[in-house]
């Protein structure tokens, strides 16, 4: 969480560069408006993007299918030491 790439992506997305840079009003009669949508990188941000794959991989739900803290409850000594005092009364 502390060093999630999310609120990177947020600051130097390019689609702010594409609005300000735009060559649709310099090239009005040669329309390059439909190649701009084609090979647009905001939809290639959203494809491939870190976001997805750290909810996939995220280490937080191998920690929980993994927890030391369940394997502690079961290997318990305390009930081996319960049977011991059972069968020496």
């Amino acid at each position: 969480t502390q060093y999630s790439p999310i609120t990177n992506i947020t600051q130097y997305s390019p689609i702010t560069n594409i609005t300000q840079y735009s060559p649709i009003t310099n090239t009005l009669p040669n329309t390059v408006l439909t190649n701009i949508t084609q090979y647009s990188p905001i939809t290639d941000i959203t494809q491939y993007s870190p976001i997805t794959d750290i909810t996939q991989y995220s280490p937080i739900t191998d920690i929980t299918q993994y927890s030391p803290i369940t394997d502690i409850t079961q290997y318990s000594p305390i009930t081996n030491i319960n049977c011991v005092l059972t069968s020496t009364l």
